[in-house]
């Protein structure tokens, strides 16, 4: 592991590197909040996400009470697809990426002006940038560097702007362990999966 990246992004600035998922539903289907969605439909981008399983699953967990709480989960195969298959009708609520919803907003209105946002995920570490495992020290001492050379290079602020970075923070593996601990959380509460 490299670095963490910190993002800023319209509706979703964040000033250490860490990121949520915000759960999303059309608008117009009358359910209010979280507890009104049980015996729906989830979408799932994939069940070894962090932003689309994990912190769903830790979000839902202090209210499943059982190991059920909706219908039928559709595993969509990213993001993008959970949104459409919501937008469709197809599913009735999936976790996103909350950078990831932004871009979509930004880039896909129309494709996400249907949808209203119905919680907020617990907060977890950034997706890491990372290099091999056989990567020298002093190579991975050159991308650190690299990295911060360009979130505070003068030419590229429209670059960073358009990706939604603010800067990095350099970390190893042990900035991961909140990922671990939200898993352990919800499998305490009894709900290992989503149905």
């Amino acid at each position: 592991m490299i670095a963490l990246p910190i993002y800023d992004m319209p509706g979703f600035t964040s000033s250490d590197a860490t990121h949520a998922s915000v759960l999303v539903a059309r608008a117009n289907d009358g359910r209010r909040s979280l507890v009104d969605y049980r015996d729906t439909r989830a979408a799932t981008n994939d069940p070894q996400s962090n932003t689309g399983m994990n912190l769903f699953r830790a979000t839902l967990a202090p209210i499943a009470e059982t190991s059920a709480f909706f219908a039928r989960v559709v595993q969509t195969g990213s993001h993008r697809g959970s949104v459409a298959a919501i937008a469709a009708g197809n599913a009735d609520i999936a976790a996103i990426d909350m950078f990831t919803y932004a871009a979509l907003v930004r880039h896909e209105p129309d494709l996400t002006a249907p949808l209203k946002i119905v919680a907020r995920s617990p907060a977890s570490p950034t997706l890491p940038f990372v290099t091999s495992a056989a990567t020298s020290v002093e190579t991975i001492a050159a991308l650190r560097l690299a990295l911060q050379e360009i979130m505070t290079d003068p030419w590229l602020p429209e670059a960073r702007a358009s990706l939604g970075l603010a800067g990095i923070v350099t970390a190893n593996l042990d900035a991961l362990a909140p990922i671990h601990a939200l898993q352990q959380t919800a499998i305490r509460f009894g709900y290992p999966n989503l149905r």
